[in-house]
């Protein structure tokens, strides 16, 4: 009889279960598989998986590159950055040029203005005596007396066009040139802007007339004949300007600036793509180690200098990316060899009692069925190998339900109470052998948990401890248990050989039995540690003798379930200890 928890009577496999360990798909869809070949034919040996696997899953077909057309280097992310600087440069400029334009050539315009103004004051000021001197004008009639004094002065200030005579009263021309202005009104005349500077007692006014391009000074001044014969009246100088010295600057202006754009145009071509080239060259090392990663080689890696910019950040990621997907791949492989494994353990496993099966039912057609006493032994042996292949068939499918994660029943019990029923029960299998259990005298422990899973898991501690613990009277087997703020721990111990060292590496593989694996030679202090301080993962192999070799993985994989840990501690001829930790609230 064995302590492997309650064992319910053996139940067949659903068609959707899964051998624990196996993923989903055991085989690739379109193959067959091997445990459904025809009867009779031979068993096709499971082959090891190569020293450097390469990725076989089937990809998605890549999509063909684009045809090359006339103008397929835009595609290139060189070409479009290059063209979008040179492009920028171009805008900056313009927009430069539009600036210098709008800003520089009214404020050059206003002083040009200015000059002209001032100059043409001095001017007629002091040619004004000649001209009263000189003037004799008939009304609508041409008079040289203007043009040959006062139009003459200020006509050969730079930038003045025009110098008019007005009279204000008729906002006409009375003198200057061009003649053929004398009588008409007076071109960009505005005697408001004039006006407003006589109140402020000023004779002078400069503008620019809206939308003329034009510059306009008036001086007002009195003189006898001037307008009318043998009258003094009030007169107005108008001066016009083109500002064509202003003009010629601002042109040559733009066109230092339009020379500069296309320097700098030419400078951005010739040396912003060696530079684009070069600050682009860490994606096209990634385009190539990409391309050998899609080929199946995920040793490959960009291995940049991290310059801490936004490349050197891409790359670090990606170089982290692949690294894990090399490590997830890695560890794909190995679930694959322990799926294999796992699956001819079981295989020889389930193979033993049914060939033991077979060759009972071979005795009895022989005619052992004709003898009573030997058919009944026959059917016993047979009954004994049914019975061993439903627990194996019972622990699998245990194995796997924790392993598809299954939800477990958790309330709230006492763990002290549920320790000493165990105990109670391995007492029944002791003998004339200990077994005792040891409090911290906190009384009741309670936690939440599965409680008839928790149950299995002490009751295969505690066989494994008689089975392979010290078997004379002197032996004994002690449950602990203790607490903390956060933990509840349980420590079965024994006094028996404990474990040698060259199996207690392998005793946590499913399947893994070794009957002399506490035998009383050659001991060294030893320590594993699985799920605990020591492991984060593992397993833990039961080690009953003749037992499946699953009773320990189930415990482990029931105590992952409860978000603790276990693990084995032994030490050359002192037994072995096993603990659990659980939290209390997990």
């Amino acid at each position: 009889m064995s302590f492997q928890g309650h064992r319910p009577e053996s139940q067949p496999l659903p068609p959707t279960a899964r051998l624990p360990g196996a993923p989903q798909h055991a085989a690739p869809v379109g193959q067959p598989s091997q445990a459904l070949r025809p009867a009779g034919s031979p068993a096709q040996p499971i082959q090891a998986p190569p020293a450097q696997s390469r990725v076989v899953a089937q990809l998605p077909p890549r999509r063909p590159p684009r045809q090359a057309g006339r103008f397929s280097f835009l595609r290139s992310l060189r070409w479009r950055l290059a063209i979008a600087f040179v492009g920028f440069l171009a805008v900056a400029f313009l927009l430069l040029g539009a600036f210098l334009f709008l800003t520089i050539r009214p404020y050059l315009r206003g002083e040009a203005l200015t000059r002209i103004e001032v100059s043409a004051a001095k001017q007629a000021a002091s040619t004004k005596t000649t001209f009263d001197s000189q003037v004799s004008i008939d009304l609508g009639q041409p008079s040289p007396a203007f043009e040959h004094t006062i139009g003459a002065a200020i006509g050969g200030l730079p930038d003045v066009q025009e110098v008019l005579l007005v009279d204000p009263g008729a906002s006409q021309v009375v003198a200057g040139a061009p003649s053929n202005l004398i009588g008409q009104p007076a071109p960009y005349l505005d005697l408001a802007q004039l006006e407003r500077q006589r109140r402020q007692g000023s004779n002078l006014a400069t503008y620019q007339p809206s939308g003329s391009g034009m510059g306009v000074v008036l001086i007002g001044f009195t003189c006898k004949n001037c307008t009318t014969l043998g009258r003094a009246h009030a007169a107005v100088i108008e001066v016009i300007t083109n500002f064509a010295s202003v003009n010629a600057v601002i042109a040559r202006l733009m066109l230092y600036v339009a020379i500069g754009m296309g320097v700098l145009v030419v400078l951005a071509v010739l040396l912003g793509i060696p530079l684009i080239r070069r600050a682009l060259r860490p994606l096209t090392r990634m385009t190539t180690t990409t391309e050998a990663i899609a080929s199946g080689d995920l040793s490959q890696r960009v291995n940049l200098p991290h310059s801490g910019d936004e490349i050197g950040e891409l790359s670090a990621s990606f170089d982290g990316m692949i690294e894990r997907i090399e490590a997830a791949f890695a560890a794909q492989r190995e679930s694959e060899e322990h799926m294999r494994q796992f699956v001819a353990d079981a295989s020889h496993e389930l193979r033993t009692p049914l060939t033991s099966i077979r060759g009972f039912t071979d005795v009895l057609l022989r005619g052992a069925k004709d003898d009573p006493e030997t058919a009944e032994q026959v059917l016993r042996a047979m009954q004994r190998e049914s019975e061993r292949m439903s627990r194996l068939v019972h622990d699998l499918l245990t194995l796997a339900r924790l392993d598809a994660g299954r939800q477990l029943t958790f309330q709230q019990f006492d763990l002290v109470a549920l320790i000493g029923e165990s105990v109670d029960q391995a007492r029944i299998l002791a003998g004339n052998r200990a077994v005792t259990m040891r409090t911290d005298g906190g009384g009741p422990l309670l936690i939440m948990g599965d409680q008839d899973k928790i149950k299995q898991v002490l009751l295969v501690l505690l066989d494994n401890a008689l089975k392979y613990g010290r078997q004379g009277p002197d032996g004994w087997v002690q449950a602990q248990v203790s607490r903390s703020p956060d933990l509840a721990q349980i420590v079965i111990v024994d006094n028996g050989p404990g474990i040698a060292p060259e199996h207690l590496p392998h005793i946590f593989e499913r399947f893994y039995r070794a009957d002399k694996m506490r035998s009383r030679s050659g001991y060294t202090n030893q320590h594993l540690a699985v799920g605990g301080p020591q492991s984060s993962t593992g397993v833990l192999k039961a080690m009953n003798a003749g037992g499946s070799g699953l009773g320990l993985p189930i415990a482990l994989a029931i105590i992952q379930a409860h978000k603790g840990s276990i693990w084995a501690h032994s030490q050359g001829g002192q037994g072995a200890q096993f603990t659990i930790r659980l939290p209390r609230h997990p």
